[in-house]
């Protein structure tokens, strides 16, 4: 009966359960009142007691100018349907659930893509401007200007070529001076 209550205030829903003979036996809902051992009756329900499953979207006759989704579901005990759970949910709520749901994923999305992209800037600044300065170094280098070095940073693949070109800059400017003591 909890959860009957809990779906029922859920979805607005009005939830039936009847027995084999089409009583109701228990009832939760506002849009309309089905007193215990009120007989309900109708081609659905007769084909939910035969052991189909229904499901239906429109206007209920029962409920005059509101469109519902409607399901029965059989109770089958031992073979043997036994009764049936039949749940009316007026449409109006459960669209404007699933809006709200498609706004709130639409911003969520936008929101991880504003901060995917402002990471990615950052970072590829963090990394672009250690990169610029290599190159400023190997041009330099490549000017016969050997004393140019960059600053290591960090630890990791960028920090390591930066100590790799450090380490080239030291030789290049060792042999360099090696060659012009021999001249």
């Amino acid at each position: 009966r909890e959860e009957m209550a809990f779906l029922s205030q859920v979805f607005q829903a009005n939830l039936l359960v009847i027995d084999a003979s089409g009583r109701v036996q228990h009832w939760r809902g506002k849009d309309r009142d089905f007193p215990r051992d009120t007989i309900v009756t109708g081609e659905d329900i007769r084909q939910v007691l035969a052991g189909r499953t229904i499901q239906r979207e429109g206007p209920h006759p029962s409920f005059e100018g509101v469109r519902f989704l409607w399901v029965g579901v059989p109770i089958w005990r031992e073979g043997e349907v036994i009764g049936a759970i039949l749940v009316y949910a007026p449409l109006a709520p459960l669209e404007a659930r699933i809006r709200g749901l498609g706004l709130t994923f639409f911003l969520a999305l936008l929101s991880g893509a504003l901060l995917a992209g402002a990471l990615s800037f950052f970072l590829s600044r963090h990394f672009t401007k250690r990169l610029v300065a290599m190159e400023r170094a190997a041009e330099a280098m490549a000017r016969g200007d050997y004393s140019a070095r960059v600053e290591v940073e960090g630890q990791d693949e960028v920090a390591s070529l930066a100590f790799s070109l450090n380490q080239l800059a030291g030789e290049l400017e060792k042999r360099w001076q090696n060659c012009r003591g021999r001249m």
